[in-house]
C-alpha cells in the first residue's frame, strides 16, 4: 500500500511533461503545409527508459527509508569529513542562494547573447522553474513529515493545497531539486568543453542530495525523487532547445499560385 501511494505521487510529475510536449507547428500557404517536428517528451526513449528506472529506483528507497535513514543517522560519526563537505555544499539547493547567484551570471551573459554561458543560465532558469512547480505541488500533495520532527518514515497528512507552512512537506526535496535543474543545465550545455565540468556539477548536486538526509531534513526517497525531477526536467530544456536549434532553416522559396490569373513565389523564413 505504502509503495503505491508513492508509486502514483512520483507518476503525477508526468503530467508536468505536456509543459514538453508542444504540437508540431503548422505553417499554411497557398499551395501545402509544411510541418515542422518538434521535440517530444514521449519519444524519446532516454526518457522513457529514465523514468521507468527512477520510478523503480525511488519505489526501492521509499520501501526502505526507515532502515536507510537509520543507517545513517547511526554512521554519521564515523565520518568526521563529512560535515565540512556538505557544509561546503549545502547552499548550492537554497533558492535564497541561488536565485541571486542565476540572476548575476544571467545578466552577465547578456553582453554575450550567443554565448554558452547565456544559453546555459536560460536552460537552468527554465528548469529551475517548471521542476520547482512539479515539486511544490508534490510537497502540497503529499505533505509527508521530516525526519528531524521525530515522525517515523510514512507519516502522511494529505493534499491541502492551501497550507505550506506546516513543516510537514519532506517529499520531495526542493534544494535537491534545485540544486540538479541547475547543475545539469550547465552540465549538459558545457559537458562537450572538458568532462571535468559535468563531474563538477554532478558532484556538487550529489552532495546537496545526500546532505539533506544527513540534516535530517528528508527521507533517502525524498532526495532522490527531486534530484530525479530536477534532472529530468533540465535535460528535457537542454533537448528541447538542441532540438529547435536543428529545425531552424533559412530561406527558402515555393511556388504560389492563388489563382488563375495570378502566381509567382512565396518566401519562407524559419527563425
Amino acid at each position: 500500500m505504502r509503495t503505491l501511494v508513492f508509486l502514483m505521487l512520483t507518476l503525477s510529475t508526468v503530467s508536468f511533461a505536456e509543459i514538453l510536449d508542444p504540437a508540431p507547428k503548422a505553417i499554411q500557404n497557398d499551395t501545402a503545409v509544411n510541418t515542422i517536428p518538434a521535440y517530444s517528451f514521449f519519444t524519446d526513449k532516454t526518457n522513457l527508459i529514465s523514468l521507468g528506472l527512477g520510478i523503480t529506483a525511488a519505489a526501492i528507497l521509499y520501501e526502505n527509508d526507515q532502515s536507510i535513514y537509520d543507517e545513517f543517522i547511526e554512521k554519521e560519526h564515523k565520518l568526521p569529513a563529512h560535515g565540512a563537505i556538505l557544509s561546503f555544499s549545502r547552499n548550492y539547493g537554497k533558492t535564497h542562494f541561488m536565485i541571486p547567484v542565476l540572476a548575476t551570471v544571467w545578466f552577465g551573459s547578456l553582453t554575450v547573447p550567443e554565448s554558452d554561458l547565456a544559453e546555459a543560465t536560460q536552460n537552468a532558469i527554465k528548469a529551475f522553474l517548471i521542476s520547482g512547480a512539479m515539486v511544490t505541488l508534490l510537497k502540497v500533495t503529499a505533505h509527508r513529515h521530516r525526519p528531524n520532527t521525530g515522525s517515523r518514515a510514512y507519516n502522511f497528512d494529505g493534499p491541502d493545497y492551501f497550507d505550506y507552512d506546516n513543516g510537514h512537506l519532506s517529499f520531495p526535496s526542493g534544494d535537491a531539486q534545485t540544486a540538479w535543474s541547475i547543475m545539469t543545465s550547465y552540465a549538459l550545455t558545457f559537458g562537450h568543453r572538458s568532462i571535468l565540468v559535468p563531474i563538477g556539477c554532478y558532484t556538487v548536486a550529489s552532495l546537496v542530495t545526500l546532505g539533506r538526509v544527513y540534516d535530517r531534513a528528508h527521507w533517502p526517497s525524498d532526495a532522490f525523487s527531486g534530484s530525479f525531477i530536477g534532472f529530468m526536467t533540465a535535460y528535457n530544456v537542454f533537448k528541447y532547445r538542441e532540438s529547435a536549434k536543428s529545425e531552424k532553416t533559412k530561406l527558402s522559396i515555393q511556388p504560389a499560385i492563388l489563382n488563375d490569373h495570378y502566381y509567382g513565389a512565396a518566401l519562407d523564413f524559419k527563425f
